[in-house]
C-alpha cells in the first residue's frame, strides 16, 4: 500500500485523471486549463461553427412543422460580438459557411432594416484569421481561396479541442440557456420526444 500511495502522490492531478478516464475525456475535463488564445484587437481572430438549434419551428405559410434549424455563426474573439450568421434547414455546407462569412464582412444596415430592428449592429470588416473546425464545409478549396483573396487566413482547430474555439462554444451555451430554454418547442437537448413532453406539438414559433 505504501509503495502504491508513494507513486500516486508523485503523479500530477492531470496524470491521475488521464489514467482513470482516458486521454480523450481528460482533454474535455481540462479544456479550460492552459493558455488560451490571446487577442489585442477586433477582427484579429474570428471563430466559426455550426449547431442545430434545440427548438422546433413552424412554416410561415402553412403553419406545418419544419423541424430544427441549423445556425452557422462567426464570433469575434476579442469583443465576443457576433459578426456574422446564417440560419437554414439544410446540413452545414460550403454555401452556409460562405453566406455567414459574407454576412460578417458586410455592413448590417440592410439586415436591420429588412427585419425592422431598431438599434445598431456595428460589426463588419475583414477578419485577419478565421478559425474553423474540421468539418467538410470548411475543407473547400473554393472557400480557402475566397478567404485568402480578401487577405484573411483560414486556420483549423485541432480535433476534439472545443477550448480552441471557446468563444463561439460559450455563445452557443448562452444562446441555449438564456433564450431557447424559455421558448415553446424547445427539445430539452433530446433528439426524440418523450411521453411527458413533445417538442413538435409544443412548437409555436415560425
Amino acid at each position: 500500500y505504501s509503495t502504491v500511495a508513494y507513486h500516486i502522490k508523485r503523479r500530477t492531478y492531470q496524470e491521475n485523471i488521464r489514467g482513470r478516464i482516458g486521454n480523450n475525456r481528460a482533454r474535455y475535463e481540462f479544456s479550460s486549463v492552459g493558455e488560451a488564445p490571446k487577442t489585442t484587437r477586433i477582427l484579429e481572430r474570428v471563430e466559426a461553427d455550426h449547431t442545430p438549434l434545440d427548438i422546433h419551428v413552424l412554416s410561415d405559410d402553412t403553419n406545418t412543422l419544419l423541424g430544427r434549424p441549423t445556425l452557422t455563426v462567426l464570433v469575434d474573439h476579442y469583443s465576443g460580438m457576433v459578426v456574422g450568421c446564417q440560419i437554414s434547414f439544410e446540413e452545414p455546407s460550403y454555401a452556409s459557411a460562405s453566406l455567414a462569412i459574407c454576412c460578417a464582412v458586410l455592413p448590417k444596415d440592410e439586415i436591420l432594416e429588412f427585419y425592422g430592428i431598431e438599434g445598431c449592429w456595428p460589426a463588419h470588416g475583414i477578419m485577419e484569421m478565421l478559425v474553423a473546425d474540421n468539418g467538410s464545409e470548411f475543407w473547400s478549396d473554393n472557400l480557402e481561396m475566397a478567404i485568402s483573396e480578401v487577405g484573411s487566413v483560414l486556420q483549423f482547430a485541432p480535433v476534439r479541442s472545443p477550448n480552441y474555439k471557446g468563444t463561439v462554444e460559450r455563445f452557443f451555451r448562452s444562446l441555449r440557456t438564456m433564450l431557447i430554454d424559455s421558448l415553446p418547442g424547445k427539445t430539452n437537448g433530446r433528439k426524440e420526444s418523450t411521453d411527458e413532453y413533445s417538442a413538435e406539438s409544443e412548437a409555436k414559433l415560425t
